[in-house]
């Protein structure tokens, strides 16, 4: 098993230095939230802007590139796999200004990103991606049934795009 939160400890001092914002995303995000599930990688939010610094970073840090687009890219060393998820603009600006630092199984405090916008990514995945369904239904089942969600604030956005019949789904 990898040591993710040696690695987010090791990437803190690069986001620091060169002024990248970051929210903890994925299974490690879910964990932070209550919801016990295995991952076996570490995704990370980040400020799409730096993409091109953050690729050459992990790269030099040791990391292949296996996928890199403008929304996502995922690294891989060794048995280390590393997403990084691409934010942008007023996207961004409100993923990061609305993360709150929680308590990690990674063993620190650091931004998570807000259960609304961690369920619209995933919804946004299973539309990209519909064989994720087996992996990111139950984790939006978990996330829809949050105490204080703002429930109509995702329903908006999976009808934006044409995900309505899945949240309807989900939701009953």
């Amino acid at each position: 098993m990898s040591d993710y939160g040696a690695l987010l400890r090791a990437l803190g001092p690069f986001f620091e230095r060169e002024q990248i914002r970051f929210a903890l995303g994925g299974g490690f995000a879910l964990q932070a939230l209550g919801r016990s599930r295995l991952t076996f990688d570490l995704d990370l939010i980040v400020d799409g802007a730096a993409q091109d610094r953050i690729v050459r970073h992990v790269e030099e840090i040791g990391f292949e590139t296996l996928n890199r687009l403008s929304s996502f890219s995922n690294h891989l060393r060794g048995r280390e796999r590393l997403d990084f998820l691409y934010v942008y603009n007023e996207t961004a600006d409100r993923v990061f200004s609305e993360a709150v630092v929680r308590e990690t199984s990674l063993g620190d405090r650091v931004p998570v990103a807000r259960p609304e916008h961690l369920a619209m990514m995933k919804f946004l995945a299973l539309k990209n991606e519909p064989a994720r369904d087996r992996q990111d239904q139950p984790d939006l089942v978990f996330l829809l049934r949050l105490p204080g969600i703002d429930r109509d604030m995702i329903r908006e956005y999976c009808e934006k795009h044409g995900m309505l019949k899945l949240f309807d789904e989900l939701t009953r």
